[in-house]
């Protein structure tokens, strides 16, 4: 057990992380990059030493990153307003404090997700969409190859899937009750909701649940 951790302390914190943010494409690919730091930040205010030990060698006082690494990264994630200095931490015995960093924002949202329902007819999209294609074909015990409209099918089921998630995302952002109620769910269940959510809301405004039994099941 560190000295630190044996002493006593008061925290002093003047931000709180908004509940959503839009971001864009580069800067949520960033905050995946730096995933290490972002995840834990969602537990809770950290301090550089606290994200230095994130990269410590198991059974080790070894550290797989530098701490003046550590102070370059904060300074990238901070210029680029994924993470803030919630405040500060005073230790009883010492005079000196430390910064407590925390994630501007408890979900991040991608803003150029407002696109990627186009990217299902990319070639790589069709790819993705082939390979679902395969596996619906192959677990409803189909011998052949599945059709082309099946492949259509999804390729539109999947576009429409991306939409009813954006206006989602759109909901939950100007939804004071909404947001409030997504409050009570960890972060990961968060993501989770968004993808049901949109699944089901997909079969209710489109007529793909009847359209998909017509091709496999015949």
């Amino acid at each position: 057990m560190s000295e630190e951790e044996v002493q006593e302390y008061e925290e002093f914190i003047a931000y709180t992380p908004k509940r959503f943010q839009m971001i864009d494409g580069d800067i949520y690919q960033m905050a995946k990059e730096y995933g290490t730091i972002i995840s834990a930040l969602n537990e809770g205010n950290k301090s550089v030493k606290e994200i230095h030990d994130l990269y410590k060698i198991p059974g080790t006082k070894k550290h797989t990153k530098t701490l003046k690494t550590i102070y370059r990264y904060m300074d990238i994630l901070e210029k680029a307003d994924l993470v803030k200095v919630a405040g500060y931490r005073k230790y009883t015995k010492k005079r000196a404090t430390e910064k407590l960093y925390c994630r501007t924002a408890r979900v991040f949202f991608n803003r150029d997700n407002q696109q990627k329902e186009y990217w299902y007819t990319s070639e790589e999209g069709q790819e993705f969409v082939k390979s679902v294609t395969h596996v619906i074909w192959s677990i409803n015990d189909k011998p052949d190859d599945p059709p082309p409209e099946l492949n259509k099918l999804i390729t539109e089921y999947m576009m429409e899937g991306q939409e009813q998630a954006n206006k989602i995302i759109e909901k939950i952002t100007s939804d004071e009750k909404l947001a409030s109620i997504l409050d009570k769910h960890k972060l990961s269940h968060i993501q989770t909701l968004l993808d049901v959510s949109s699944l089901i809301q997909t079969i209710l405004e489109k007529d793909t649940r009847e359209k998909l039994e017509k091709i496999i099941k015949n």
